[in-house]
This record gives structure tokens, sequence and C-alpha cells, in this order.
């Protein structure tokens, strides 16, 4: 699988007036150009900044992959962007191993321990029962074994308090340890997101032909382990989940005849509804007037512009006459110079238990996608392509497609907007479409 430029096809329909045709080139360098001709001869040229990357398996695991997008920006941000890129993954995958490891450790060390008090216990309390049954005897009190065994928990241990709850609680115990180890999972995967993304950030000053002062990337990276997604950003690239509707996923193949009519005169109506998905962020944009975002940046020093009209974004100045850098996001890999301002490189870590049931699809995007599309919008798109026939016909809404087809119409729909809005000039566009259930 590989993330979807919008620099990795041609679209080179032309209308009767002449509209853009696209030409993308390949530089010796590795990157991408991509230049955009229009009716009047002039163009507009610019290196692809941004970057993507899949890994699967991940950390030599196949329960687990990784997935990213990082949009650079400023002179040499492909350089940011790239090196980014490789060294998030590598660095983030030595990390996570070694928590992984060092928390099973813990589990069997904690286990071991348990056992062997457990072990304890039961032999204490068979010599009490034992010493219980001589005196019983002794009595003419002797219980047969069934009465015995009704009273064991509820009377044997009437004067030792600790050892009831110790013994009859066990189920307890084990459900409050299961939530433990997520809680700890949790923690060993952000603290290893957090300590990559910053050692990253800091390793840009050891690169001879990277100058990391004036340029910088975002990072939105989602690992998928089990059934479990974790996403760590940095910036406002942006990672979406589609959850389907509890109706959409039709009936459960036993249904009679009439069901079956009855679901087939819907069928024209459907055709005509958007599919129907929730949308569900997986990520929040980082925008320098976000809350708590902006108090870092005041705090330290910074200052913060309002965005100049609807639809723009906030901005981080050094000085208070807004004169420099201008930075239109609140955290990000690089860009040293506002560092002293309150811009950090530490990741906003999440996790979101994925519904097998529900859970259809992710989208990851830079912000080339989400400056004219909602994260609705882009659900929308993605699902209408991913639950067509070949005839262009919807199929069953438990049905599928290509993600291929799906994420390229993402880009050419946002591409669309963005010559609506801004003409010959866009941003970067990098996308992907992940659908769960196909991952393994």
């Amino acid at each position: 699988m590989e993330p979807v430029y919008d620099s990795d096809y041609d679209d080179n329909s032309d209308d009767e007036d002449g509209d853009d045709a696209l030409t993308n080139k390949n530089n010796n360098n590795g990157t991408t150009t991509t230049t955009t001709t229009n009716k009047n001869n002039t163009s507009i040229a610019k290196i692809n900044q941004d970057r993507g990357g899949i890994i699967y398996p991940y950390a030599n695991s196949h329960n687990m992959a990784l997935f990213a997008v990082y949009d650079g920006h400023g002179e040499g941000g492909e350089l940011v962007s790239q090196y980014a890129l490789g060294e998030v993954s590598r660095i983030f995958g030595g990390r996570l191993v070694d928590g992984l490891k060092t928390m099973q450790s813990k589990k069997k060390k904690k286990r071991k321990r348990v056992e062997e008090m457990m072990g304890g216990h039961d032999g204490e309390k068979g010599d009490e029962d034992r010493k219980k049954k001589r005196r019983r005897r002794r009595k003419g009190m002797m219980l047969d074994s069934v009465q015995e065994e009704e009273v064991d928990c509820a009377n044997d241990n009437d004067d030792d308090d600790d050892d009831k709850h110790d013994t009859c609680n066990t189920d307890n115990k084990n459900y409050s340890n299961d939530n433990s180890d997520d809680d700890e999972e949790f923690n060993i995967i952000e603290q290893s997101f957090k300590e990559t993304f910053i050692k990253v950030d800091r390793g840009l000053l050891d690169e001879e032909e990277i100058e990391p002062m004036y340029s910088g990337t975002t990072a939105c990276v989602v690992l998928r382990r089990h059934q479990k997604l974790y996403v760590a950003n940095c910036g406002d690239s942006r990672a979406v989940l589609a959850r389907r509707r509890r109706d959409d996923c039709g009936g459960s193949g036993d249904d009679d005849d009439g069901d079956e009519q009855q679901q087939q005169g819907e069928e024209e109506q459907q055709k005509q509804k958007k599919q129907s998905f929730i949308t569900i962020p997986l990520s929040i944009d980082q925008n320098p007037d976000s809350p708590g975002e902006k108090e870092r940046i005041l705090d330290s020093g910074g200052y913060v512009s309002p965005p100049p009209e609807p639809g723009l974004t906030a901005r981080v100045w050094l000085d208070s006459n807004m004169t420099q850098i201008g930075l239109a996001m609140a955290r990000s890999i690089g860009d040293h110079a506002v560092k002293s301002v309150g811009v950090i490189a530490e990741p906003v870590v999440s996790v979101h238990t994925v519904d097998e049931e529900l859970d259809d699809f992710v989208i990851i995007a830079t912000d080339g996608v989400w400056e004219f599309i909602s994260s609705e919008d882009a659900v929308d798109i993605v699902g209408r392509y991913l639950y067509k026939n070949t005839n262009g016909e919807k199929e069953d809404s438990c049905g599928g497609g290509g993600a291929s087809e799906a994420c390229e119409a993402l880009i050419k729909a946002a591409t669309a907007k963005w010559h609506e809005f801004e003409g010959d000039y866009r941003d970067d566009i990098t996308a992907m479409v992940i659908r769960l259930k196909d991952l393994w």
C-alpha cells in the first residue's frame, strides 16, 4: 500500500473552455514538481513538500501497521518532511518494541507473584479447614461434603475478613487488571510517540543539508495495534474515522422474502441519499488560537494574530508588530525560530478502540485536503466511491469498492476546490484511505 499524492496521476482532460491541465515531473533528487499550465500560457511550479508512508507489518509484528502523512513548509520543507518520514518510523519502532517488552516482562513477574501468593493462601486455608473438621468430628457436628461446599466461602473465614475479600473477589481483580493493562499500553505508546517526535526535532540540527530554523513539517501518525488506533498529531494534518450507522449494516441474512422485498423497494430512495456514516475525529488541528495552544504561546512570550477572515488560520509571531515568522500552526517538527515562543514538537496522542462491526475506514490527509473540504464531506466522498459497483451504481451498504479510487476521488475533489477558490495556486495534497476490515 502507498499513500496517494495529487502528483501521482495526470488529469489531462480539457473542456471546451481550455481548463487547466496538470503535468507531473519527477526530479533527479527524488522530489516531485507539479506544474499547472493555464490558457494564458503562464505556469506555477513548486516542489511537493508533502510526504507519506505506510509500513506493514510494523516492528516485525503482523498485528501492527503504521500510517503517516507529513506536510513540509518553508524553504527546504520537503527535506524536513522526508527526514521525519524515515526517522519517526525508525525511532518509534525501537522505543515501542522496548516498551512493550518491558510491559510484558512486568506482567509475567506480577502474574508469578500472584500465583505464588494464591498458592500459599490455599495451603493455609487447607490447614485451617482440616482443623475445623477435626473440631467438628470431636463435637459430633461433621457435615457432609455438600454442606461443606455451600458454607465454604460464606462462613469459613468469619474470623479473617481480609482473607474473605481476597478469596471471593478474584473476578473484580482480574477486571481491574485488564483495564490497568490497557492504560499501561497507552502510556507506553504515548510516551514513545512523544520521545520520538522530540528526538526527531532535535536531530534536524545534525543534518547538514537541512536548515530547520525557518522550515518544518506537520506529522499525523496512526498506529494500528490489534483493535486499537493510536494517533499522534503535531500540526494541522488530520485523521478521521468513518463509522457506519447501525441501520446501514443490513440484516443477519435470515430475513424472510417480505423483508427482502421491502429492502428492494427502498433501494431507489437510498441511491439518492448520502452513505450514512458518522464522522469521528481521531485528531484535533493544533492551530495557534486553539484552546491550550494559544495560552502556551502567549505565556512563552509569543504573539498570536487572529484569522484575517473566515476560512483562514491564526498565526504565531515573534514580535508584537507581527512581522516575524507568522507560522500557521502551534506544533511542528522543525521551525526552530519559534520554538522559544511556545511552538513545540510534542504531539497530542489519543487512542480509539475499533468497533469491528461499525468502524469502516480511516482518512489521513494533509491540509491540502482539509483547507476547503470538511471532515464530514471527505467521509461522504470516500464512502460514495467505496460503495458503488463498476456501473457507478451504489452497492449494498455492506458491499465494497476500491480504496485507491476513493482516495483519488478525494484528491480530485480537493484540487477542484483549490481551483475554485484560489485559481492557479493550490497547496500540496496527500491522502490515505484505510479500510479497517481489509488490513488483516
